[in-house]
């Protein structure tokens, strides 16, 4: 892969926290893919790098450094990428973080999907349902893997950083290989094994093309919409190291407050 430039936000993040005292003893490295919902105006949602740009359809509405989805028809629409789903695997490392802020996490019965990608067979997908936050990922087919949802409390109103990490997977299922982290703290590390290409489109804020949710459900498209704002999702295709993880604290406090609002962080882009 070509080897991509240090991105500034990146760095501005590592500069947060020196001056909150953090100690950061290996630099985060860039993601391959970073939508920082920052646009402003207009129908996409683009990559940093350019190599990722989604569509937004229904009533999403543009705020300081996020984007607000409704809960009933809004989504973002994202393409195949060699980067996500196509042409580059099986994967063996992968690591996703989503910084968000439902609106109301108690919704009866509604799956509120913040990012998913892949279908039925091979997919992961961070959502909240109920109370709690999820991270899911399974491989139905190759070596049958069927799949791991940790989960942990959510709240309203809150900001939460969740992350999904591959790490070091095989063609089989192997113990700790998937680890499930929110707001800077490992929740779980369960079975998984190496991710193998997947179709079905990307999705933010709504389930795009199908997904599989920690009861079965989730054959479809167009559904499962999430209300709230999401300050930023960005893709590695390595495994973030524990220090990288547990410095997420740092944007996120115990009570749920932003002690350093991503979007000052992007101001200094």
């Amino acid at each position: 892969m070509t080897t991509r430039r240090v991105s500034v936000y990146a760095s501005a993040f590592i500069f947060a926290c020196v001056a909150l005292g953090v100690h950061a003893s290996v630099s985060l490295p860039d993601p391959d893919v970073e939508w920082l919902f920052e646009d402003g105006s207009g129908d996409t949602v683009a990559d940093t790098f350019g190599a990722t740009d989604g569509t937004i359809v229904g009533s999403a509405t543009w705020a300081d450094g996020s984007l607000v989805f409704d809960g009933a028809t809004a989504g973002v629409k994202f393409p195949d990428s060699d980067l996500i789903n196509v042409t580059n695997g099986p994967w063996q490392n992968r690591t996703v973080i989503a910084i968000f802020t439902p609106a109301d996490v108690g919704i009866p019965g509604q799956k509120q999907v913040v990012f998913e990608e892949g279908g039925r067979t091979r997919g992961a997908v961070i959502y909240v349902f109920e109370g709690m936050a999820y991270a899911g990922m399974w491989n139905r087919a190759e070596y049958n893997w069927n799949g791991e949802w940790p989960s942990a409390a959510a709240s309203s109103n809150t900001a939460h950083a969740v992350a999904f990490v591959l790490r070091d997977a095989i063609d089989a299922v192997e113990p700790g290989r998937y680890e499930m982290w929110m707001d800077g703290r490992m929740v779980a590390s369960l079975p998984g094994g190496e991710f193998y290409n997947h179709g079905d489109d990307t999705g933010v804020g709504h389930t795009n093309q199908n997904v599989v949710f920690h009861d079965d459900d989730g054959s479809g498209t167009d559904r499962d919409y999430y209300s709230g704002s999401i300050e930023s999702i960005r893709l590695w295709n390595v495994a973030l190291l524990p220090e990288h993880l547990e410095a997420e604290a740092t944007a996120v406090e115990p009570r749920g407050k932003l002690s350093v609002r991503w979007a000052a962080i992007k101001a200094r882009r």
